[in-house]
């Protein structure tokens, strides 16, 4: 795998949807300089060759886990009743929406039907164990 070849722009697009998943077409409009409409091309194709770029598979391997581990930590917080009296809930929930928006932009739907995460193939699971390490978290 590697770098797909697609226009600056899109790019462009990607790369400040990779840093702010939850910016708004007007956002990244003004950041990078073009027009609303030209982000919104772009987005489109930047959701396109992303999932083939070795880069965003690891960086939505690693949101998959924050995912995860955001879940759990909201879980353990939730049933400590010490834990909950200082639970900063807005701070898990920016996390888990951050990491949910950007695999969604670039990998697809995260939850299954009922609205859980899906499970990981074993393929998958590697790849996160993988990008985990080379990111210095596993």
């Amino acid at each position: 795998m590697g770098k797909v070849k697609h226009s600056s722009t899109v790019d462009k697009v990607a790369m400040e949807l990779i840093k702010n998943p939850l910016a708004t077409q007007e956002e990244i409009s003004l950041n990078i300089g073009v027009h609303r409409s030209n982000v919104s091309r772009s987005m489109k194709k930047a959701q396109e060759f992303a999932p083939k770029d070795e880069r965003v598979i690891n960086l939505t391997d690693t949101d998959f886990k924050i995912l995860q581990l955001t879940q759990k930590e909201t879980i353990v917080r939730l049933e400590d009743r010490e834990a909950r009296k200082e639970i900063n809930s807005r701070d898990l929930t920016y996390i888990g929406d951050v990491a949910a928006k950007r695999y969604t932009i670039f990998r697809g739907e995260i939850t299954d039907a009922q609205g859980g995460l899906k499970e990981l193939s074993p393929a998958d699971k590697d790849a996160v164990a993988q990008a985990l390490k080379d990111n210095g978290l596993g």
